[in-house]
């Protein structure tokens, strides 16, 4: 069991764990915010299952996003830095991708789909060993596991 604590210092979070918590517990917000993460970790999990990423494109991706700070309201903007990565960076020629049709698809996910993405992404920058690249994409679930299970 891990414990965790943080306050809810935004007032809007704040406001949402209130309204959600039940009255008949007591309003536990503890409770709330744990079954809250629970789903959307879920929900994350599902979302990145329908993004169909090769590696190359993956990895320029992680190289696009480096260091970038991700708001809620930011987040359909995944397609805006990666085609300025692209074409302040070349990003689509260093890692051999056609970087159009990676912006095009980008832009065509659903906000679920792309924060499932940014999500991997961070976890992806987050792992102590990035050495075996395409086992380390593989691990956060931005390229799929192959057919034959190599």
């Amino acid at each position: 069991m891990i414990r965790i604590e943080f306050r809810a210092t935004r007032s809007r979070l704040g406001d949402e764990l209130r309204r959600r918590a039940p009255a008949q517990q007591n309003g536990n917000l503890t409770q709330v915010a744990t079954r809250d993460l629970e789903r959307y970790y879920h929900a994350l999990q599902e979302a990145l299952k329908t993004v169909e990423l090769t590696e190359r494109e993956a990895i320029l991706l992680c190289d696009a996003c480096n260091g970038l700070l991700v708001e809620p309201h930011t987040v359909q903007l995944l397609w805006a830095q990666v085609a300025d990565a692209i074409r302040l960076d070349g990003l689509d020629r260093k890692w051999g991708v056609d970087g159009e049709a990676l912006v095009a698809r980008l832009r065509n996910y659903s906000y679920w789909q792309q924060l499932a993405i940014t999500d991997a992404v961070e976890r992806w920058w987050a792992l102590a060993d990035k050495s075996d690249r395409a086992a380390s994409l593989r691990e956060v679930g931005l390229v799929k596991e192959p057919a034959n299970g190599r």
